[in-house]
């Protein structure tokens, strides 16, 4: 998965001696998934994400109640690479990264408003590791390096705040205190969950060594305003970097974040249609 996210998908190639390139099998494309917006009057969107074999990228906006359908190419400039991470903010704006370039677009004015490369180096987001923060900003774990990242759609500053985890490639799962801690779910040769001060750079590893076992690391925002991390059968209440150890029927229901992975849906409608 990391060659395929850190892979540029090549165009125009000549085929080697002795193959026959036949062309497009079939005209269509491969969703990366959908999220519910709205337009500038509340009226219902969807925002559907894809990816295919042309040189520029693309998303869809679609009307449910008419059927209506627009389709905006990336901005110039930006390659057509798979999208692993994609959220629908709180701001009403959507976000998502084409490999390694962050986009921003604005549904209700129809229209993309920003795009940059948060740190050099870096591959993708893959997960579902791209959040709204408390302090209004937009914050993303970024691969192979683990690397916390955030942009301010105020000022359009993007900052990269420093590595995650030392060895491990993958932020999959992301959350915010209210304090301004933020939470990494990693993965996935050994699972972690770290909390991080991105104003002060402090790093806390919650679990031991010896509770690292295969997989991913999982970190939510639950219902009664904590964050709450799971590795292997452990799970923590976290605040302000400090983890306390809770049963699993301690452990209150998730708030849907509007962070997408790939190919998933957050795509409740303002009535209630699925």
């Amino acid at each position: 998965a990391v060659a395929a996210c850190a892979a540029a998908h090549a165009q125009d190639e000549e085929p080697q001696a002795g193959f026959v390139d036949h062309g497009v099998g079939a005209a269509v494309a491969e969703s990366r998934g959908f999220v519910a917006a709205q337009d500038a009057e509340g009226n219902p969107l969807l925002i559907a994400l894809s990816l295919d074999q042309s040189p520029r990228g693309w998303i869809l906006l679609i009307d449910p109640n008419t059927g209506e359908t627009e389709q905006f190419y990336y901005p110039e400039g930006v390659p057509n690479s798979p999208p692993y991470a994609s959220l629908m903010s709180d701001n009403g704006r959507f976000y998502t990264f084409a490999g390694k370039v962050l986009l921003e677009f604005d549904p209700a004015a129809r229209e993309w408003l920003f795009n940059g490369i948060p740190p050099p180096g870096e591959a993708c987001v893959t997960g579902e590791a791209v959040i709204d923060g408390t302090d209004g900003r937009i914050y993303a774990g970024t691969n192979p390096r683990c690397r916390l990242v955030s942009y301010d759609p105020q000022t359009q500053e993007m900052r990269d705040h420093g590595q995650l985890d030392d060895a491990e490639h993958y932020v999959n799962y992301m959350a915010m205190d209210d304090s301004g801690w933020v939470y990494a779910g990693i993965g996935t040769a050994r699972q972690n969950v770290v909390a991080f001060n991105p104003e002060t750079g402090e790093r806390v590893q919650i679990p031991s060594e010896e509770q690292r076992v295969l997989g991913t690391g999982i970190v939510r925002k639950a219902t009664d305003g904590f964050v709450y991390g799971k590795v292997g059968d452990t799970w923590w209440r976290l605040h302000e970097g400090q983890a306390e150890v809770v049963a699993v029927e301690d452990v209150a229901g998730a708030v849907p974040n509007g962070s997408i992975g790939w190919g998933e849906r957050a795509a409740t409608l303002a009535d209630g249609t699925v």
